[in-house]
């Protein structure tokens, strides 16, 4: 698959807590940097920041390289079909998107902030070093560049959540918290 172009996805809310602002400035940058066969993106979601979503792409002249979605009945979908799941969040909890798609073997971008408890950088994703559009960029062409390590991180990301986040796993934490010893006295 060298050479072919890469799927980018973003799935989740259109706010400034997801840094989607980072992430269409990456994809303004890709697209003036005459990098455009490379990727194809795919914005779906709906939230505070999504006219700028729209603005950007009609601005840009996106079209051709940016698709967006304001909903999806079918998310896994989307993942399934994607090479990288962009999730450039500035703050976070424990998020769905991520767990999701490293159990469907796809290299998630994200950042330390967001998912360094649950990405291994250059492992089983990628963490961003600092969050700006320019780091984004360098960790997309380093995907594009090397598609063994794409492949690599696809298996290391099943792996982690076969392990750590399997329902199997998780039951048998909530056991022991949840069932205290008790006393036969």
């Amino acid at each position: 698959i060298k050479n072919k172009k890469l799927k980018i996805l973003y799935i989740g809310r259109i706010e400034y807590q997801k840094g989607i602002d980072i992430f269409l400035d990456a994809i303004i940058k890709i697209s003036k940097e005459n990098k455009r066969k490379r990727y194809d993106f795919e914005i779906i979601g709906d939230g505070s920041m999504s006219h700028l979503v729209k603005k950007s792409i009609k601005e840009n002249n996106l079209k051709g390289l940016l698709k967006y979605r304001s909903k999806s009945d079918c998310p896994l979908t989307y993942i399934r079909r994607s090479n990288i799941v962009m999730h450039p969040s500035r703050y976070e909890g424990m998020s769905n998107v991520i767990l999701e798609a490293m159990s469907l073997g796809k290299c998630v971008i994200s950042t330390y902030q967001s998912s360094s408890e649950i990405i291994t950088d250059k492992k089983d994703g990628l963490l961003l070093s600092q969050i700006t559009s320019n780091e984004i960029i360098k960790n997309l062409d380093i995907i594009y560049k090397d598609r063994r390590l794409l492949k690599k991180i696809g298996i290391e990301a099943i792996n982690k959540i076969e392990k750590k986040y399997h329902k199997n796993n998780i039951l048998k934490k909530w056991d022991k918290l949840i069932l205290i010893p008790q006393n036969n006295d």
